[in-house]
């Protein structure tokens, strides 16, 4: 069943689709026009913050925020990006999903983007850190003998006497 109602991003990015450099309080009265939602610009800034941090969305990386000369911020797509469809902008906006297109897969699929991306902006998948089979007991064990044949005391008075603030947090567990 084909998706009727858009998010604010997906409305955003519409938005920013035609290519203009824009204000927020366009983009609200715009958002306004095609949905109809009485939207609060306050939203729209804090959504527009998290779309244009390359740290949080990967489509940060395809729009630039510019100040105005009213201190403001202005919104524009990188015209590099304007040949991508809307969907795979939108997938951009997400952190996961099956069959999700990425920046890896816009970098591959549009290569003129990259100069707005750096050198390394897309992280490799993380791979699963297989733990050496070792029995609980055994485990336990072992941590055990570290921190016995540790002197907490004499490291700590060293810590401090050479200026290190030392922060201790304790867990007690009985069986």
């Amino acid at each position: 069943m084909p998706k009727t109602k858009k998010t604010n991003s997906e409305l955003i990015i519409d938005i920013l689709r035609s290519g203009q450099t824009l204000k927020l309080s366009e983009i609200t009265a715009m958002i306004y026009e095609i949905s109809g939602k009485n939207v609060k610009m306050t939203d729209i800034s804090s959504q527009l913050s998290r779309l244009s941090d390359e740290n949080k969305k990967e489509i940060g990386f395809l729009i630039k925020r510019q100040k105005t000369e009213e201190g403001n911020y202005a919104y524009t797509l990188v015209k590099e990006a304007l040949d991508m469809i809307p969907e795979e902008m939108y997938d951009l906006t997400r952190k996961t999903g099956k069959g999700r297109f990425t920046l890896a897969d816009a970098i591959h699929k549009y290569p003129k983007i990259k100069k707005h991306v750096g050198e390394s902006p897309v992280k490799a998948p993380r791979q699963a850190k297989k733990r050496e089979e070792q029995p609980a007991a055994e485990a336990n064990a072992d941590r055990q003998m570290q921190y016995d044949d540790v002197d907490f005391k004499d490291m700590f008075k060293k810590l401090i006497e050479a200026g290190i603030k030392v922060d201790v947090n304790i867990t007690v567990r009985f069986s």
